[in-house]
C-alpha cells in the first residue's frame, strides 16, 4: 500500500489504528505519518530537508510550521508562517497546513481563514478536517464549527448523490 494512500486512510472513520500499525511497519514513511506516529523530531528533520530544486519545498515547510507549533516551537512556527503566507506557490495543501499551524498556535480566527481557503481552493474533505488532531485546539471555536457544518452538509450531499447514482446504474 502506498504511503500517500495510507495517509488518506488515516482520516477515514475507523482506520486510524490500521494506519498507525501499517505505517509503523514501513521501512520509511512520510514525515506527516511520522508526526502522527509520535515521532515529531524525526518528522521535523525530514520536513526541514525536503527541497524542490535547490529551494525548500513550500508544502513541506507549511507542514513543518504546524509540526513546530504542535511541539511548542511557536516562535519558529510563526516566523515560517509569516513567510509562507506570502508564497506565490499557494495551493490548498499549503493553505490547509497554515490552518493547522494557526490552530496549534492558538489563533482560531486565522486558522479558519486558511482552512476555508483550502476548502475554496479544492480541499473540502470533511473526514480529514473532522479527524486531524492538529485541529483539536480549535474544535470548539464557533468559526471552525460553522466551517465544519458547511463541510458536513457538502459531504452528506455528495455521499447521497453518489450512492444513489451508483445504485441506479
Amino acid at each position: 500500500m502506498s504511503d500517500p494512500l495510507m495517509r488518506s486512510l488515516l482520516f477515514l472513520p475507523g482506520n486510524r489504528e490500521k494506519f498507525l500499525e501499517k505505517a509503523a511497519a514501513l521501512p520509511q514513511c512520510s514525515p506527516e505519518a511520522l508526526f502522527y506516529l509520535g515521532r515529531q523530531k524525526e518528522a521535523a528533520e525530514l520536513l526541514a530537508g525536503v527541497k524542490r530544486g535547490s529551494e525548500p519545498d513550500v508544502r513541506s515547510q507549511a507542514v513543518l510550521a504546524a509540526v513546530l507549533a504542535a511541539t511548542g516551537q511557536k516562535a519558529a512556527a510563526e516566523a515560517m508562517v509569516d513567510t509562507l503566507q506570502r508564497s506565490p506557490s499557494m495551493d490548498h495543501h499549503i493553505a490547509f497546513s497554515l490552518g493547522t499551524a494557526f490552530a496549534q498556535m492558538g489563533q482560531p480566527d486565522q486558522a479558519v481563514i486558511w482552512l476555508r481557503s483550502s476548502v475554496d481552493d479544492g480541499f473540502p474533505c470533511y473526514p480529514w478536517f473532522a479527524a486531524d488532531p492538529l485541529l483539536e485546539p480549535i474544535r470548539r471555536d464557533p468559526g471552525y464549527q460553522k466551517l465544519m457544518a458547511e463541510l458536513r452538509d457538502r459531504f452528506d450531499t455528495a455521499r447521497s448523490r453518489y450512492q444513489l447514482s451508483t445504485i441506479s446504474h
